[in-house]
């Protein structure tokens, strides 16, 4: 069976738990942040639906206000959760929207990220995981969590290579804003290894 490519049409966002009382546990939580921000936009610019969990954010805390300010206008749609995959609350949007391309960033790696990961495959999905969104408290557990999304059908690449992915050709009228979104400043700790 042929694979089709991730485009704008058959693209969905997934933010995963990017919560107040993770971030001071966190490897590298910058990168995380800057990720999730930069996509965030790119949803907004591209029209491209964008879904966002909190796991308890009772006692988690909620998502921080810089990354919800970049929420796209429209098409964001926000749930809590107690599961550790997203998979139950997303499944409506993907038969909604018909769209079977996720691209999935947040934490932890090796727990809620990859239990959603798992869950998307297991049902068909194709996922795409930038590697600098994606960590957990430790770097092995991280690099164990993208290992495991790798060998379940996922496909690792850079928040750029998918925002390139996207895109596709410079011609277009959203190459501006797009080109000044890849110019944003990056954290000094952004995440470059598996």
């Amino acid at each position: 069976m042929k694979v089709p490519k991730l485009s704008i049409p058959n693209a969905i966002f997934l933010q995963c738990d990017i919560q107040e009382k993770f971030i001071p546990r966190i490897h590298r939580i910058n990168s995380v942040i800057h990720t999730a921000k930069i996509l965030n936009k790119t949803a907004n610019l591209f029209q491209i639906p964008l879904i966002i969990s909190e796991q308890a954010p009772r006692s988690l805390g909620v998502t921080p206000n810089e990354i919800k300010a970049t929420y796209p206008k429209n098409q964001t749609f926000y749930f809590e959760k107690t599961r550790y995959s997203m998979w139950p609350q997303v499944f409506p949007f993907a038969e909604i929207t018909n769209r079977f391309a996720f691209v999935l960033y947040g934490i932890e790696g090796h727990v809620c990220v990859l239990q959603t990961a798992i869950d998307l495959r297991e049902k068909g999905y194709n996922v795409y995981i930038p590697v600098e969104g994606v960590s957990s408290s430790r770097p092995l557990d991280r690099s164990t969590g993208l290992r495991r999304m790798e060998s379940e059908g996922c496909k690792l690449n850079t928040y750029e290579g998918i925002m390139m992915e996207l895109q596709k050709d410079i011609s277009g009228k959203d190459f501006k804003p797009f080109l000044e979104l890849l110019k944003e400043k990056r954290p000094d700790d952004l995440l470059d290894t598996l």
